[in-house]
């Protein structure tokens, strides 16, 4: 019981987004499950890994996922999870071969197991890693994906928003064009939040989109619709903290707004620039 009241402990804090105060009562559950070789120490330790994941601490959140793929009382389902978070993490840490190599055998369960939108997620995953290693099959997974869910799941325009910007980057505008109208549609079928939040990422990809084809006017319309959508469901004071990228912080003091061509180019030829990306790679 006390496991149970635990392990509920865990999950609540982790819906709330208090993934470092949920550490020690994920822990404890897991040490009370080993302790007494309860068939359910699996489900504990996927709830370490989406602890940990969620925090960043990607490392370790694979370290919890190793181990529970050694537990002899796994189900297929508790397999076919383990592989898929471990996949995640190491896409969160840009190693897309391994991402691909755990997903891929996430996804090899997912087809032996009798067919539910519940587990879909797999397949989408698969697809969004293969975004950053293979267009062509990102695209064929995608397709599949759509194929398997209805709707009004919430998926569906999260889906079609991730097509959208996967066409964009093919140079295919009007199919991203026709991924945005359909998932700016199918949105209104998901609860309040979820549709709010699907019309934002929905509505900022057309701006992007538009952004893209030259109609800036327009783009300029849908990113102000997307930033009335942020205020109203309270992420806009969020997404407008401030974050040092790469152009902040290498920004000069006082940087030259009209630079003349002649200058930059005698400046730049003081750098040795094959060196500098040899050992930047």
């Amino acid at each position: 019981v006390k496991q149970d009241v635990l392990n509920q402990m865990t999950l609540l804090l982790c819906r709330m987004g208090k993934y470092t105060e949920a550490q020690p009562y994920a822990e404890d559950v897991l040490r009370i499950a080993e302790e007494y070789n309860l068939i359910t120490a699996s489900t504990y330790l996927n709830n370490l890994c989406l602890v940990y994941g969620s925090s960043g601490q990607y490392e370790k959140a694979i370290e919890y996922s190793e181990r529970g793929l050694t537990n002899e009382c796994n189900s297929d389902i508790s397999y076919m999870y383990l592989l898929n978070n471990i996949g995640q993490c190491y896409f969160k840490l840009n190693n897309y071969e391994k991402a691909l190599a755990y997903t891929e055998a996430a996804y090899d369960i997912y087809q032996s197991l009798e067919e539910s939108e519940q587990y879909v997620f797999i397949l989408a995953n698969l697809a969004y890693i293969y975004t950053y290693v293979d267009i062509q099959k990102a695209e064929e997974y995608y397709k599949m994906t759509l194929g398997k869910v209805s709707h009004d799941n919430s998926m569906y325009p999260t889906i079609l928003n991730n097509m959208a910007i996967l066409y964009q980057s093919m140079g295919r505008s009007e199919d991203a064009k026709q991924c945005i109208e359909e998932s700016i549609h199918t949105s209104e079928y998901s609860d309040r939040l979820i549709r709010q939040s699907n019309l934002f990422f929905s509505i900022a990809n057309s701006a992007f989109v538009y952004m893209c084809q030259g109609e800036f006017k327009k783009a300029i319309t849908h990113f102000d619709k997307a930033m009335k959508i942020a205020q109203k469901i309270d992420t806009y004071e969020t997404s407008i903290l401030p974050y040092e990228d790469c152009c902040t912080v290498f920004l000069p003091k006082f940087p030259v707004i009209k630079p003349k061509m002649e200058k930059v180019l005698k400046e730049e030829s003081k750098l040795d620039v094959e060196t500098l990306i040899n050992e930047a790679i």
